[in-house]
C-alpha cells in the first residue's frame, strides 16, 4: 500500500475527509458560480508507471539517467 501511496503526488491515498471537503465546498456559497464544472479529488493522481520502471532499470547510477 505504501508503495501506491508513493505514486500519488500528494503522497497518501485520500480520505472520506477529503471527499467531504469537496462536498462541503460546492454546498457553499462560495461555489455559487461553479457551474458544469469536473472536479476531481484524486491528490494529483498517479504517477504514470514507466517512470517507476525506468527508475527501477537505471538503479542508483545518476550518470545513467536521461536529462
Amino acid at each position: 500500500m505504501a508503495e501506491v501511496a508513493a505514486t500519488i503526488p500528494l503522497g497518501r491515498f485520500g480520505t472520506p475527509g477529503d471527499v467531504a471537503g469537496l462536498c462541503l465546498f460546492l454546498c457553499s456559497p462560495l461555489a455559487g458560480y461553479v457551474t458544469g464544472a469536473n472536479l476531481v479529488a484524486h491528490g494529483g493522481g498517479e504517477r504514470p508507471a514507466f517512470l517507476h520502471a525506468v527508475e527501477r532499470s537505471l538503479g542508483d547510477n545518476p550518470s545513467s539517467k536521461p536529462l
